[in-house]
C-alpha cells in the first residue's frame, strides 16, 4: 500500500535533530545554481533595456556565456540531486548521524548523475514532443531511476530506467498526488523569497526516498 502520509511522517522523524546537513547541502545546491544562472538573467535584462548606446558585442558575449552556463547549471542540478539523494538514502535506512562527507561521497557519482540526467531528459523530451499528458506520466514513471542510480553504483542507467518503470507501475497517480501535497508548502516557501525551500527540499526529497524504499518492497 502506498502511504504518502506515513512517508512524510517518517521524513519529519528522520530529520529531527539532523536538519543541519540537509539545509547546508540544499543551500550549496541553490547557491551554485543561482551563480550559474545569473548570466542568463543578465542577458534577458540587456535584451529588455538595451538602447542604441549599448554595444551589441557586450550583449552577444553575455548571451553566449549565459547559454554555456545554462548547460552547466542543468548538469549541476543533476549532480547535486543525486548527491542529495545519496544522503537521504542513508538517512532513510538507519538512524546514524549523517555528515557532510556523505554528501561529498554522493558527488563522486557525478558521471552517473550526468548520464542519468541526459537519458531521462532525452526520453521525457521525446514523449513531451509527441503528447503532453503521456510525457508528464513518463516523468513520474522514470523518476525513481535517480534513486536507483544513487543506491546501486554498478547498475546501468538504462536498466535503472527500466526498473523505475516497474517500481512506479500502478503507483503513478499516488506519486502525482504526493507531489501535489507539497504544493501549499511550495507556495509558502516562495513567499519567503525561497528561504523556506531550504527546509522544504530536504523534507520532500526524504519523503520521496521513503516512498522509493516502500515501492521496492511492493
Amino acid at each position: 500500500m502506498f502511504d504518502r502520509v506515513q512517508y512524510k511522517k517518517n521524513a519529519k522523524s528522520q530529520l529531527k535533530g539532523q536538519w543541519g546537513i540537509p539545509i547546508l547541502i540544499t543551500a550549496i545546491s541553490f547557491g551554485v545554481s543561482i551563480i550559474l544562472s545569473a548570466p542568463a538573467f543578465l542577458s534577458k535584462m540587456l535584451d529588455i533595456f538595451q538602447t542604441e548606446n549599448t554595444g551589441n558585442g557586450v550583449s552577444i558575449i553575455v548571451s553566449g556565456s549565459a547559454d554555456f552556463l545554462s548547460v552547466l547549471n542543468w548538469l549541476a542540478i543533476g549532480i547535486f540531486s543525486v548527491a542529495q539523494i545519496h544522503v537521504y538514502l542513508i538517512m532513510s535506512a538507519s538512524r546514524i548521524k549523517i555528515t557532510f562527507n556523505n554528501f561529498l561521497d554522493g558527488l563522486t557519482l557525478w558521471i552517473r548523475a550526468i548520464l542519468s540526467s541526459l537519458w531521462y531528459t532525452l526520453w521525457v523530451a521525446i514523449w513531451l514532443c509527441l503528447f503532453i499528458v503521456p510525457g508528464l506520466i513518463k516523468m513520474i514513471s522514470y523518476s525513481m531511476m535517480f534513486f536507483l542510480v544513487a543506491e546501486y553504483p554498478k547498475l546501468s542507467i538504462r536498466k535503472a530506467m527500466r526498473i523505475s518503470k516497474v517500481l512506479t507501475k500502478g503507483y503513478k497517480a499516488d506519486l502525482f498526488i504526493m507531489g501535489l501535497s507539497f504544493l501549499g508548502w511550495e507556495i509558502l516557501a516562495s513567499l519567503s523569497c525561497g528561504i523556506g525551500m531550504l527546509w522544504l527540499v530536504p523534507y520532500s526529497l526524504l519523503s520521496y526516498t521513503n516512498a522509493y524504499r516502500s515501492l521496492k518492497q511492493m
